[in-house]
């Protein structure tokens, strides 16, 4: 099985236990295969670049691994497979597997409610039945960031509050990217798979998005904390059109160019 390459070196790295298997993935779009035969592993603490050049299907294979879009044959007829914690994707129930694995799409769409309602519309659903939405954690995390048209009020304190209040519908691109991000999080995914998700923010709140999202890998989850010698179990895949957010937030790439020969 190829193995993704770190950034820096170039060296090629192997980890026993992947959180997130991929072996033979294939996918064709109109006649035409834009991958075929993808394998990689990602380890907890994995910090994957997925490049490639326009329509080689990075955003594709991310919904793929999400479980949105199903597993095509190979040419040959092969089925490739989805392994998440040991488990095959298809022995998962699918609501528990995305609360594992969590899709974050460039543009999130969001229902005509307010930003915390549809925080916790997610924990109307089964699966997530053992989890309760805590407001004071979206607060906090909110707290890291700097909203854009936030209200403050006259001592120049950020208005949160405000903003889980407002219309989802209404809020910005940059403001929907931070509401999806607090929408999964909330879930407390082991993978996520980021899909250009600072594209719409300005430079200072994708500085704070990514230190987010670093403290969030270096956490040890709520359900871990009692385990001894705990270690999180964390990681993400992230595709970017800017080189250089790729250099500071991932270790490794992972290119389809390379992979299908182009």
């Amino acid at each position: 099985m190829l193995h993704s390459t770190d950034i820096s070196t170039g060296r090629t790295s192997q980890k026993s236990e992947p959180l997130l298997s991929v072996d033979n993935l294939c996918r064709q779009v109109s006649a035409n295969w834009i991958w075929n035969n993808i394998s990689f592993d990602l380890a907890a603490g994995d910090r994957l670049a997925l490049t490639g050049s326009s329509g080689s299907g990075k955003s594709l294979l991310l919904r793929t691994l999400s479980g949105l879009d199903v597993i095509a044959s190979g040419p040959s007829g092969e089925n490739g497979s989805i392994r998440f914690a040991g488990k095959s994707l298809h022995e998962w129930e699918m609501p528990q597997y995305r609360s594992k694995v969590c899709y974050i799409q460039q543009h999130p769409t969001f229902f005509d409610e307010t930003v915390e309602a549809n925080l916790k519309r997610v924990f109307r659903l089964k699966a997530h039945q053992n989890i309760k939405y805590d407001r004071e954690k979206i607060l906090s995390r909110l707290q890291q960031l700097t909203l854009p048209n936030t209200a403050s009020d006259s001592s120049g304190t950020n208005d949160y509050d405000g903003f889980l209040e407002r219309p989802a519908k209404e809020l910005s691109g940059g403001e929907a990217q931070i509401a999806a991000l607090l929408r999964v999080l909330q879930l407390e995914p082991q993978v996520l798979l980021l899909d250009e998700p600072t594209s719409s923010m300005d430079v200072e709140l994708t500085k704070l998005f990514e230190k987010l999202l670093e403290k969030w890998q270096r956490e040890i989850p709520e359900n871990q904390t009692n385990s001894p010698n705990s270690t999180p179990q964390r990681a993400w895949i992230w595709v970017s059109h800017n080189p250089e957010q790729l250099r500071r937030m991932c270790s490794k790439t992972f290119c389809l160019d390379r992979e299908n020969g182009n």
